[in-house]
């Protein structure tokens, strides 16, 4: 989370707009890098944001609300270090006909942070 993020998301507009059509490489790296590191989403042109804590709850399959009686840093802070049971589950299941006689173990935490699995 960017504490300065309205003021970011603004400079990157500016910079965008006035650049051109075409913005030279070195501006479009630097605005790449600020929204990868930021988890900034495209919006319209020249326009980034950053998700509400209701927007990552969807998407990542969570009820609405589901972290409502936190603080919006507090709920930030949670949906950064977590996942939906339910929408792993599914997003795995691809791996039930590579795997005919079934995933012996299945490790979410590798120690490099992805998931690893193990026939």
């Amino acid at each position: 989370m960017n504490n300065g993020w309205p003021n970011d998301i603004d400079n990157i507009a500016t910079i965008l707009n006035n650049s051109g059509p075409a913005p030279p490489e070195h501006i479009r790296k630097d605005v790449l890098r600020r929204c990868k590191r930021y988890n900034y989403v495209w919006v319209g042109k020249n326009k980034v944001t950053c998700l509400e804590p209701h927007e990552i709850e969807y998407i990542m399959g969570y009820p609405d609300d589901h972290t409502s009686v936190l603080n919006t840093t507090d709920r930030y802070k949670c949906l950064a270090n977590a996942f939906q049971v339910n929408t792993v589950a599914y997003h795995l299941s691809v791996l039930k006909n590579l795997f005919s006689d079934g995933i012996k173990v299945l490790s979410l935490f590798s120690g490099i942070g992805g998931a690893q699995v193990l026939k």
